[in-house]
Formats: C-alpha cells, sequence, structure tokens
C-alpha cells in the first residue's frame, strides 16, 4: 500500500508542510505536486508537474494574473486578478491520472486549490469513480461557482472519503 499525499495549487508548498504536522503523516508518504503557474519547484521530494489539472488530457486556456504573484491563477478568470494574460497551458485528466498510478487500496491525501476548477475536476472524479480512491479530501471550495452545494453534498455521501476544511486549521489542531 502507498501513502500519498497530492497537492493540486501546489504554489509554494506550503501545505506539505501543514500536512506534515498531522496526526496522519509519517516518513513513507510520497509527495506529488501540480501547478500550472509555475515551471520548477526546488524542493526535490516532491514528484512536480507543472500541468493543470483538469477533465481531460490536452492543453486549456489559463488565466495568469500579472499583480498577485502567482495566486490566483487557473482556468477561470478572477476578477480580484485586475490584470490577467491568457495563456495555453498542457492540462491532465486527473481521474484518470489517479487510476493509472494509484490502486483502490493506496491511502490517499488530496489537498485541492485550483481556484473555481475544483467543481469540474471533482465532478469528473464522482462520475468516473476516481474519487473513491481518495482517502482524505482538504478542498477549497471557491463559492463564486453555483455548484458548491451540490459537489459538497455528493463528497460527504462517500463513506470512504473524509472531506476535511482547509489543511491549514487541521494542522493547527495537531500540534
Amino acid at each position: 500500500m502507498k501513502k500519498v499525499f497530492i497537492d493540486c495549487g501546489f504554489y509554494r508548498g506550503v501545505s506539505i508542510e501543514f500536512f506534515k504536522k498531522t496526526k496522519e503523516y509519517s516518513e513513507d508518504f510520497i509527495f506529488y505536486g501540480f501547478d500550472a503557474s509555475i515551471e520548477d519547484i526546488s524542493d526535490k521530494s516532491v514528484i512536480f508537474s507543472n500541468n493543470a489539472v483538469w477533465i481531460y488530457d490536452g492543453t486549456i486556456d489559463f488565466y495568469k494574473s500579472e499583480r498577485r504573484r502567482g495566486r490566483c491563477n487557473g482556468v477561470f478568470s478572477n476578477q480580484r486578478a485586475k490584470k490577467e494574460k491568457i495563456v495555453s497551458v498542457p492540462c491532465i485528466d486527473f481521474g484518470k491520472w489517479i487510476k493509472n498510478n494509484f490502486n483502490i487500496g493506496d491511502f490517499i491525501v488530496l489537498k485541492m486549490d485550483i481556484e473555481g476548477g475544483e467543481f469540474d475536476v471533482l465532478q469528473s472524479m464522482i462520475n468516473d469513480g476516481s474519487i473513491n480512491f481518495i482517502d482524505i479530501a482538504y478542498v477549497e471550495f471557491h463559492y463564486k461557482r453555483d455548484p458548491y452545494r451540490h459537489i459538497k453534498q455528493q463528497l460527504l455521501e462517500i463513506k470512504t472519503l473524509e472531506l476535511r476544511k482547509k489543511i491549514e486549521s487541521c494542522a493547527k489542531r495537531y500540534k
């Protein structure tokens, strides 16, 4: 059984540091990071990909904020970003990637903060069954998208999935 932490919306990797303070962490975890906003990271203990996490393999338009230092970047325009440029970035079908790389018995912790894209990705994972591979999910929901309550309710109904609030608040609880 693999123990895996997957950070979607890696940014600077701080979620991994927070995860290491939780009761679930052990030295045998494998870390993956996804972020289309950055090209490479310095932490070589993380298997990093600069693909956008999405619902198909290919490329997608990606809105990059010129003002917020890598924050608020995503597959949807963000009005808080003020000034954005649209670039084409590679994307992966995240549910397919999960199914191709892990077994249902692996212990997988998912952190997802993908600036509104979480609704489409999580719905796709529910539809294709890959959500059943996930044991714990820390999801930052961006409330400006309509399906928030619907998706959250579907996730809460999955008996094998523990949906948690932001990883930062959970890490503080275990200090």
